[in-house]
């Protein structure tokens, strides 16, 4: 059997889940994406803990500001740790991208993108939320607006699992679809 990187991930994901879980709390589940992305765009820091010619003290130091910096519960700091130990600290983007997503499904918890045309009020942004919820059966809605004028007029709402789209550009995508299929190109 071939072990790939998402499954070895998946496992230090599901031990820290199985330790910790119960400790962590919805506010973590934002802490944990925004140092996602800081790692997405920072690669160096990683390279930089895994460096032979820094010392254990100073490599210690640096992630527990890193994890004071992102607010992040201590036992990120310890997770960091193992995977320095384990020599597989380039997993920990995708590591945390796992913990988000148990901690989502033990919690009820969907995260959605909800994409419109034009600037959303907040009454219209609550409707938008209860109706994502109520379609997914979700406990709980953690919903990320985006502007998208290219829809022309409508809106998207998109997770994981579920795509939900009721548009003009896709009104005349599907029309282009049917005038092909009719005349046959």
């Amino acid at each position: 059997m071939l072990i790939t990187f998402e499954m070895v991930a998946k496992k230090y994901a599901q031990a820290f889940v199985h330790v910790y879980g119960k400790e962590l709390a919805v506010e973590t589940f934002d802490q944990i994406r925004v140092f996602e992305d800081f790692l997405a765009t920072q690669r160096g820091i990683l390279l930089a803990l895994t460096l032979a010619a820094l010392s254990t003290q100073v490599r210690d130091q640096l992630v527990q500001k890193i994890v004071q910096q992102f607010q992040l519960p201590h036992h990120v700091q310890r997770l960091i740790a193992v995977l320095i130990q384990h020599k597989r600290l380039v997993l920990l983007r995708s590591v945390l991208k796992n913990i988000r997503k148990m901690y989502a499904v033990e919690q009820g918890i969907m995260d959605v993108s909800i994409g419109s045309s034009h600037p959303l009020e907040a009454a219209q942004r609550q409707h938008l939320c209860a109706f994502a919820q109520a379609m997914s059966g979700a406990k709980k809605i953690k919903a990320s607006f985006v502007l998208m004028p290219e829809m022309i007029s409508g809106i998207r709402i998109k997770s994981d699992t579920y795509l939900w789209e009721q548009s003009i550009r896709k009104l005349l995508h599907h029309v282009q679809q049917t005038m092909t299929q009719q005349v046959g190109l």
